[in-house]
């Protein structure tokens, strides 16, 4: 399979893309090198995830878990608003891990040509995955009330530049092997924090939009689709896996018959519009949390593990004093 042709919308996609996993690369790093002791904050403080795993903490009103602090919260309510007004672009723009299986996925293309194809029925199963494992993590991070996905998160692992067990070493060679071979393997079936932004992104005002009169049912769409959604089939792409990476708009060879818009009658953007808006977006909202002083990282507490004292672990960042609590 050839290579997908260079257009504005897919050069700012991966210079984004490249922007993104340099920027986490540098957090990770500097908190190796440096160390919490001089300002450096772990690398789960910058993860939007990490709101949702702290989030039956906060609920049982015993404040922050370890790692975690506010700053997630305005991560998490950066992705929803820019999800709610231009769907789920973050995953397909500004997420790292994502641009982690796009990189695979080329590489793949290079040395072997198409990736493994999941048979359709197991495909509609496996797809599903995702929200067994969010749910899956919300209720061990309760039960734990510490960041228990910590040990099996291969973002962490792979970004913390740290691979001190056989169980981080295992997780990454796991995703590379996966996303060589189907592709964004662990975006389709695994990741708990996809399964969240593609929920809303059904719900969001922009999406993908097809004109049946236009159309000539070619097909190039759902074969560009990394996605493996068949949008040559739909009025208007509602899918939790949509992305809005825009690739179908792009493979597409006539003029009008897939656009990106807010509506029906609503005025088309281009692709690269798209993208760079969702960018824009993310950090002005981010700008606007720092600048609110709503942004505070998380504290390091020594891997959180289970044999440290669970009254040691909540009293990182916690809005409850450990002494307080019964």
């Amino acid at each position: 399979m050839a290579a997908p042709r260079r257009t504005p919308a897919r050069i700012a996609r991966w210079s984004i893309q490249l922007g993104m996993v340099a920027l986490v690369a540098y957090l990770g790093i500097r908190h190796q090198l440096v160390g919490p002791a001089a300002g450096a904050a772990p690398l789960d403080s910058f993860c939007p995830f990490g709101a949702l795993e702290t989030l039956p903490s906060l609920l049982a009103g015993s404040g922050f878990i370890g790692k975690i602090g506010s700053s997630n919260l305005v991560l998490i309510g950066s992705v929803i608003l820019v999800t709610i007004g231009l769907g789920a672009g973050f995953c397909g723009w500004l997420c790292p891990f994502g641009a982690v299986q796009d990189a695979l996925s080329a590489v793949r293309r290079r040395l072997f040509g198409r990736a493994l194809l999941v048979p359709d029925g197991l495909h509609r199963v496996l797809r599903y995955g995702r929200w067994l494992v969010l749910g899956v993590v919300v209720w061990m991070s309760w039960q734990a009330l510490g960041l228990w996905f910590a040990d099996y998160d291969p973002f962490r692992a792979l970004f913390h530049f740290k691979f001190e067990s056989w169980v981080a070493v295992a997780l990454v060679a796991g995703t590379v092997v996966g996303g060589l071979l189907v592709e964004r393997f662990w975006c389709l079936y695994l990741c708990p924090l996809g399964a969240v932004v593609g929920g809303l992104g059904t719900l969001g005002v922009t999406k993908v939009r097809r004109d049946a009169g236009s159309c000539t049912d070619c097909g190039l769409c759902t074969n560009a689709c990394p996605s493996r959604i068949d949008v040559q089939r739909q009025e208007s792409v509602r899918d939790q896996l949509c992305t809005m990476c825009t690739e179908c708009v792009e493979s597409c060879p006539v003029p009008g018959a897939l656009s990106v818009s807010t509506g029906r009658d609503g005025e088309s953007l281009r692709p690269v519009a798209v993208g760079v808006a969702t960018a824009l977006l993310f950090f002005a909202l981010l700008g606007t949390g720092y600048a609110m002083g709503w942004w505070q990282t998380g504290s390091g507490c020594a891997g959180c593990s289970a044999e440290q004292p669970q009254a040691e672990q909540l009293g990182y960042n916690s809005v409850i004093p450990v002494d307080s609590r019964p």
